[in-house]
Formats: structure tokens, sequence, C-alpha cells
């Protein structure tokens, strides 16, 4: 039941799909990669 409630719903559009992370993933995953570089320097210490 849910596919064809999608079907009609989506039978007049094209869906794009988009193999790239966004904006906000890339940005997070540099946070994320900086913050255990941080970690590994206080350990360090």
């Amino acid at each position: 039941m849910a596919a064809a409630l999608i079907e009609r719903l989506l039978h007049q559009y094209q869906i794009a799909n988009i193999r790239e992370n966004s904006y906000r993933v890339r940005e997070h995953q540099q946070w994320l990669c900086s913050a255990a570089e941080r970690q590994r320097q206080d350990i360090a210490k």
C-alpha cells in the first residue's frame, strides 16, 4: 500500500540521485577529525 501511495505522489516527477555528502555532513566530518586530532595531542602531552 505504501508503494502505491509513493508511486501516485511521484509519478510525474524525476528523482535526482545525489551521491555527495551535504555541506553539513562534510563540516561535521571535518569537525570530528579536528576533535580527534586535538584529543590525540592532549593524550601525547
